[in-house]
């Protein structure tokens, strides 16, 4: 009767288990949909933004316009840049010493 009420036990713990893994995978599929979202927006506002600034320089917009819409632009570009820390610069390979003889 033990082994019985261990093997239920287990059954229901390995099902308990299923339950939240698949909720915790809609989740993250949820939120990779989310992220595709906002990306793509964001390419949207800098490609419009890009335009804008082509138009304003085509237009013989004053430099501080056209600085300053240069400006928004590659604020744009950094906060999805920083989306995804860069990594460390690799280590320096040590110096071999030259072999005597």
């Amino acid at each position: 009767m033990q082994t019985f009420i261990t093997l239920a036990a287990v059954v229901g713990a390995a099902l308990y288990l299923k339950e939240i893994f698949m909720t915790t995978k809609d989740e993250v599929l949820a939120a990779i949909d989310q992220i595709g979202t906002q990306l793509a927006k964001a390419k949207a506002e800098i490609t419009e933004r890009i335009d804008d600034l082509e138009q304003a320089v085509s237009n013989g917009a004053e430099m501080d316009e056209v600085l300053s819409r240069l400006g928004a632009v590659r604020q744009l570009a950094q906060g999805l840049d920083d989306i995804v820390p860069d990594a460390p610069p690799p280590a320096p390979a040590p110096e071999t010493p030259p072999e005597a003889g």
